[in-house]
């Protein structure tokens, strides 16, 4: 990522007086740097959408009574300015390194200790007490919102891959959802517990990030589901097929390896508008088209 051409960006650091170098990390929706030792900032990208962004700091919010029940941190914003026509968000900084660099490189037991743990965390936090009257989309905006679970993955699946063009539309949305019931406790899922966005430090999982355009009141099944999808090779850089023969087994004995398959089709439906990202785009044709 070149900062130097993005102007906004520059005057956003230089009004807050950080240099380009603090740098932490960069994704769809904004750019982090260190602010001090124990802060950040999110640099919302500059097409951000304001409404997308206080979505966010109110579900973190509504999370925040909550957080200790938590075996791990979640993010918190304290603060929410514009500055140079920019969104920016200002948050405590939560320590460890991600696990996609753990397994990079971490191996033996303690690589297992790790992945454990990620599949653990992604329980936890359907556990966290959040209701709504519907099923759908928390953050995003416009949010696709729906009287049952089935409907909302009917729908943003159907979104998603009008989205992506003619290539997918092959693709049967009714049988991609048949697999799917009715959630019997629907709750909070996060819906991109992708290692990227996992911290861990000593054995495990310290941190999850990225509660922005993903998260869905729904199946709290899916996180432990989307967490062994997205440990695969082709989509985290350093992970490899054991890891994800380690996430099966372990769903085995959690009830619910029988909607890995299914699961996995579903999520690549959901990401496949992503058509700018070539990685993801290979990923979702192999997962719905074979190819």
């Amino acid at each position: 990522m070149d900062l130097l051409r993005d102007p906004s960006l520059l005057r956003v650091l230089g009004e807050l007086g950080v240099a380009p170098s603090a740098l932490l990390g960069f994704g769809g929706e904004a750019c982090v740097f260190a602010y001090g030792d124990e802060q950040i900032v999110r640099i919302h990208h500059a097409e951000a959408n304001g409404a997308a962004i206080e979505a966010r700091s109110a579900l973190l919010g509504e999370l925040e009574p909550h957080r200790e029940q938590l075996p791990f941190a979640i993010p918190r914003v304290s603060g929410l300015r514009v500055i140079a026509e920019r969104f920016v968000t200002f948050e405590p900084r939560l320590h460890g390194h991600t696990l996609a660099r753990a397994l990079r490189e971490v191996r033996g037991a303690r690589r297992g200790e790790l992945l454990s743990s990620a599949l653990e965390a992604s329980r936890a936090l359907g556990q966290l007490p959040l209701t709504r009257p519907w099923f759908g989309e928390l953050c995003h905006v416009p949010p696709i919102r729906t009287p049952s679970w089935k409907e909302y993955l009917r729908r943003r699946a159907r979104t998603s891959l009008a989205a992506a063009g003619e290539a997918f539309a092959s693709v049967d949305v009714e049988a991609l959802c048949l697999p799917f019931a009715e959630p019997a406790a629907p709750g909070f899922v996060h819906l991109d517990l992708y290692a990227g966005n996992m911290l861990v430090d000593g054995g495990r999982v310290t941190a999850v990030l990225d509660f922005g355009g993903c998260p869905v009141f729904g199946d709290p099944d899916f996180d432990p589901l989307t967490v062994a999808v997205y440990l695969r090779g082709e989509m985290t850089d350093g992970a490899t097929e054991s890891d994800h023969t380690f996430c099966r087994e372990w769903l085995e004995r959690a009830g619910l390896a029988d909607r890995l398959d299914a699961a996995e089709r579903w999520v690549a439906a959901m990401w496949s508008f992503a058509v700018d990202d070539a990685k993801e785009q290979s990923w979702c044709r192999r997962v719905l088209l074979a190819r």
